[in-house]
């Protein structure tokens, strides 16, 4: 039986569903959303799971590994991982991260994230695991090169074979039960070709971000979650917390994605939907309350973000 050792204990309201010898499923509902997730162990030590999740927080399960390696795919959404003082590492969109250091927390600045992840630990490596990444040129020794020396986590945008292999296993994962040897198969290609990285001469991204300028972005965003209205005042936010305008929306980006003005017309317009579906206020009305004094540009921004007009899209809501 492949396991992976548990030697910590499941944060409260997590439940677990074994399937198998080898994995399982596991469920938490938050007080903001859900999480769910599959976890396969594809050989002693290496462990990976399928994540889709719709909250904002995640307690975090410390396994007790005596060393432990992280390879994250994030697919959609965006995921913020915490390491105390130490700062924080923004994983995006579209973003492989490779990191050596266990989180203190995990938060998703969208409230969304799809992807999979890697929990790889060394110490559980034994003869199976050795003669199965052999011929794949994979060692124990080339695989830490690649991972170890990242503590905080380093991010990238793969291309090419390395993006392919990365749509391999999404692609395999997408089955209602997903086949462990071609897991396993395309895991061997995805690790080889990881072990091949130049990370010394490939472009990387820093997604890292110290407390302060985290408790920055997440004032403004606080400002602008405080009201439907599309509107910041981004220079008066500045002078209030010491920074220039270039700093305070460089920092909202890269934890949240987009710049303080697109995030704030996107809140205004999913502000707009929700009233559309949950109340009978005119779209006069409605558009005046998300910061649109003109119900047309009201109308033609809401048909660019949802595909319809704000009329049909209440009609639809109502009928589902």
């Amino acid at each position: 039986m492949r396991m992976f050792r548990i030697t910590g204990e499941l944060p409260e309201g997590w439940v677990m569903t074994p399937r198998g010898e080898d994995g399982g499923k596991a469920h938490f509902e938050s007080p903001d959303g859900r999480v769910d997730l599959a976890y396969y162990t594809l050989l002693p030590g290496i462990v990976m799971t399928d994540i889709d999740l719709s909250c904002s927080t995640l307690p975090v399960y410390q396994p007790g590994a005596s060393f432990l390696a992280t390879i994250n795919w994030c697919s959609t959404g965006r995921c913020e991982v915490d390491f105390g003082t130490r700062g924080s590492l923004v994983v995006g969109s579209q973003t492989l991260c490779l990191s050596s250091s266990l989180a203190e927390s995990f938060s998703y600045p969208t409230a969304s994230y799809r992807g999979f992840e890697y929990f790889i630990d060394f110490d559980q490596f034994d003869d199976d695991t050795r003669s199965t990444l052999e011929p794949f040129g994979l060692t124990e020794e080339n695989l830490r090169k690649v991972l170890v020396p990242h503590e905080l986590g380093v991010t990238l945008s793969p291309e090419g074979s390395l993006l392919d292999a990365v749509h391999s296993l999404e692609s395999e994962l997408a089955h209602d039960q997903p086949r462990s040897a071609w897991l396993l198969l395309y895991t061997c290609k995805l690790f080889m070709l990881l072990a091949e990285l130049d990370l010394g001469g490939l472009q990387v991204t820093s997604g890292y971000l110290q407390r302060s300028q985290r408790d920055i972005a997440q004032e403004v965003y606080q400002q602008i979650m405080a009201d439907v209205a599309p509107s910041v005042d981004l220079r008066a936010l500045s002078v209030r917390l010491g920074v220039s305008e270039a700093s305070l929306r460089s920092y909202f980006s890269r934890v949240y994605g987009q710049s303080p003005a697109a995030f704030a017309r996107s809140h205004a317009l999913s502000s707009a939907a929700r009233m559309l579906a949950e109340t009978s206020l005119p779209v006069a009305d409605i558009s005046q309350a998300c910061g649109y004094a003109n119900p047309s540009k009201f109308s033609a921004a809401f048909r660019r973000a949802y595909d319809v007009n704000p009329l049909e899209y209440r009609r639809r809501s109502r009928l589902a």
